[in-house]
């Protein structure tokens, strides 16, 4: 889910997930995430049904490897 014009979006906690794996899902790093989500006092306690608040990822992460130009090995187009 995305709330508009905010460039947040929304997970929504289902069973088996946990916030490292939520935020590396979304680009993020746990830290990141918390700051987020000052309702959640133990990160290593959350529901299934619980809504997390993703932030966009900042400028740095935005597209990982944008910058990096690509050479093809010889032979390979």
């Amino acid at each position: 889910l995305a709330i508009p014009g905010s460039g947040t979006r929304v997970h929504v906690v289902a069973r088996g997930d946990t916030l490292g794996a939520i935020a590396r899902g979304a680009g993020l790093s746990l830290a990141e995430v918390l700051r987020a989500n000052p309702q959640i006092r133990n990160p290593n306690v959350i529901y299934p049904g619980d809504a997390i608040s993703l932030p966009a990822p900042g400028p740095e992460r935005a597209s990982p490897g944008a910058d990096v130009a690509r050479t093809a090995p010889v032979g390979e187009t």
